[in-house]
């Protein structure tokens, strides 16, 4: 199972982000800045997704702890501003809008998983082969 960690300064926004990254199917923990690099330590986490709620100083150093430290682990930054205006954003940061549907979507692709409508169904492709050879 994947797994997310959801740092933060917001626990009612922390709580309502991991809420709606449920149908992601990952394993996600919140936790704030103080404790963020200590859960790093004990688990590996595949994708870490930074909240708008950290300041930009904050989150330039967590990045590059996580870059130096678990250079596997993907970097997702939720934030309101467009990725071109964004400063405290770093090479190998995604940066993503806060819209539920969005962060779903941004947060499956790093995991490297496909949306269900993303799948074509087998027997639909083979009965369309089927048609045409008819």
């Amino acid at each position: 199972m994947s797994g997310i960690l959801l740092i933060g300064e917001d626990d009612f926004l922390l709580e309502t982000r991991a809420a709606v990254l449920r149908p992601t199917a990952a394993e996600v923990v919140c936790t704030n800045v103080s404790s963020a690099i200590s859960l790093l330590e004990h688990r590996a986490f595949d994708l870490v997704i930074l909240c708008h709620s950290i300041p930009d100083h904050l989150c330039q150093t967590l990045t590059e702890v996580i870059r130096q430290n678990w250079p596997s682990t993907r970097i997702l930054l939720v934030s309101a501003v467009r990725h071109w205006e964004q400063d405290a954003c770093s090479e190998g940061v995604d940066v993503c809008a806060p819209d539920p549907e969005r962060l779903i979507e941004r947060t499956i692709e790093l995991l490297g998983r496909r949306t269900v409508s993303s799948v074509r169904s087998l027997a639909g492709g083979a009965s369309e082969r089927h048609a045409a050879d008819r």
